[in-house]
């Protein structure tokens, strides 16, 4: 038999219908430390991050974001020994 007229509404009472309940937030993975204490340390995990881009086991926007914060650690590493190496030499000047 076909409804003629109002159409019916779904849902509760008021013709709203009910919230979905909200999605569990996904697990936690603990990180493994990474060394990157040097420049050979930072080209190591970036031609990880590389690998793990190009076998698809890891998303290309992550690993693009990655990437840059480990061209960003290799930088301050390298003005960092920079710095070092001015400090040694005006110091053997002064001498």
């Amino acid at each position: 038999m076909a409804r003629i007229g109002k159409k019916r509404r779904r849902g509760n009472v008021n013709g709203k219908r009910a919230s979905n309940p909200p999605a569990s937030p996904p697990p936690q993975v603990r990180a493994s430390r990474v060394r990157l204490g040097s420049i050979a340390d930072v080209r190591r995990e970036m031609g990880k991050l590389y690998r793990e881009m190009r076998s698809g086991a890891l998303d290309t926007a992550k690993g693009c974001k990655l990437a840059f914060v480990l061209q960003s650690v290799g930088k301050l590493i390298e003005v960092e020994s920079i710095e070092q190496r001015i400090a040694a030499l005006e110091r053997n000047s002064n001498v």
